[in-house]
């Protein structure tokens, strides 16, 4: 496995892929040394590159713009879905078809994929997720309409940036 730094207006980032697709992503870090230490500590195998394989070549336009603040599309940018079961895999799937700005709960992610009351491991996949950004957790929102957790660096007051430069209806009510 590869992994690539990519500065960004938010922060360095880092992407993990093989030769098809992406398998991890990091969001912004405030600080590079940090970031680094992240990636010795959880990649401690990955080689570092300079370049992207061909078939992610747009990825690294895409994250600028991103935070940057247009208008970007994940949804062509290959990643190995994460999970083990089918269950895990579903969810992560039917998340990736989420659309800018559009939020769901735990609970209604879960039934887009026909399973009713999994709103708790639903939770658990979103807590796990290796592709923050690109399979987005960060629009899945507890239904109490609170903010829930977020793993990323930064923790809720990234979720809150992110949902708000993606202009989702959730973001004006959400605080950390």
């Amino acid at each position: 496995m590869n992994y690539k730094i990519i500065a960004t207006s938010r922060g360095d980032m880092a992407v993990a892929f093989d030769e098809e697709a992406v398998v991890g992503l990091v969001l912004p870090f405030a600080e590079t040394s940090s970031l680094k230490q992240w990636v010795l500590d959880h990649w401690p195998n990955y080689q570092e590159r300079e370049a992207l394989p061909e078939t992610l070549k747009q990825l690294e336009d895409l994250l600028h713009r991103y935070f940057d603040g247009e208008e970007v599309e994940f949804v062509g940018i290959p990643v190995k879905t994460p999970g083990k079961t089918e269950f895990q895999q579903s969810i992560y799937h039917a998340l990736r078809q989420l659309k800018r700005g559009e939020t769901v709960s735990y609970g209604e992610l879960g039934e887009r994929v026909g399973r009713s009351g999994v709103a708790r491991a639903v939770g658990s996949c979103m807590a796990n997720n290796p592709i923050p950004l690109l399979i987005p957790c960060h629009r899945v929102l507890p239904s109490s309409g609170k903010l829930g957790a977020f793993s990323a660096e930064g923790g809720p007051a990234m979720k809150i940036w992110m949902l708000r430069l993606e202009g989702a209806d959730a973001a004006g009510r959400l605080t950390v």
